[in-house]
């Protein structure tokens, strides 16, 4: 299976002229999980996908391999919001649920 994720981390990496050790130091994910990553033997949770997505100043949506604007941050709206969220399981709705409620803690 071909990991998206590893490619664009590692162009992610060196566009910012970061190393591994730099971004275990910028989220406080450890160095063995970082490396994990980067050699596309694991792909990071959601929690974690967002502490990368900060530390590289790129979006979430281009580090996991879609075809955006690397430097472009978009924004959905709320329509877009809704419809996405609409389409999960109640399971899945209550896990972004509880994400979202994690982020905005973490952030007071």
């Amino acid at each position: 299976m071909k990991s998206y994720f590893a490619e664009r981390l590692r162009q992610a990496l060196e566009l910012r002229g970061m190393k591994q050790t730099d971004l275990v130091k910028k989220t406080g994910i450890p160095k063995a999980a970082i490396s994990h990553y980067v050699k596309g033997l694991y792909e990071p949770k959601q929690d974690r996908l967002y502490l990368i997505s900060k530390a590289v100043g790129f979006s979430p949506a281009w580090l996991m391999g879609y075809d955006i604007d690397l430097e472009k941050e978009t924004t959905p709206t709320n329509a877009e919001i809704v419809n996405v969220f609409s389409k999960l399981t109640d399971e899945q709705q209550g896990q972004v649920i509880a994400f979202i409620r994690f982020l905005s803690e973490g952030s007071k």
